[in-house]
C-alpha cells in the first residue's frame, strides 16, 4: 500500500539532488542553447516553472502531491562536456 507522509508529520522537507533534468521538447540541438539563453536572461521563472521536470511533475499531479516548492533565483547546475 501507500504510505502518506503527510499524515505522521507538520513538515516535511526534501533535500539534495533529486536528478530531474530540464527538458525542452525539441530534440534537434538546440536545447541547450535555450537554456543558456534563459540562464544569461536571468528568467528562472520560465526556466523551471516551463521545462523543469520537477516542477512539471508536482504541476501535473504526477509526484509529490500536494507538496509545495519555492522559487528558484538561482543558475541551475548542469554537466558541461570537458
Amino acid at each position: 500500500g501507500r504510505y502518506d507522509v503527510t499524515l505522521s508529520s507538520h513538515h516535511v522537507f526534501l533535500l539534495g539532488d533529486l536528478n530531474f533534468r530540464t527538458r525542452f521538447n525539441d530534440d534537434n540541438g538546440s536545447s541547450v542553447q535555450r537554456a543558456l539563453e534563459l540562464i544569461r536572461a536571468r528568467d528562472f521563472t520560465t526556466l523551471y516553472d516551463e521545462h523543469d521536470e520537477l516542477s512539471r511533475g508536482i504541476r501535473n499531479k504526477e509526484l509529490l502531491v500536494e507538496f509545495e516548492t519555492v522559487p528558484c533565483y538561482f543558475h541551475p547546475t548542469f554537466k558541461v562536456l570537458r
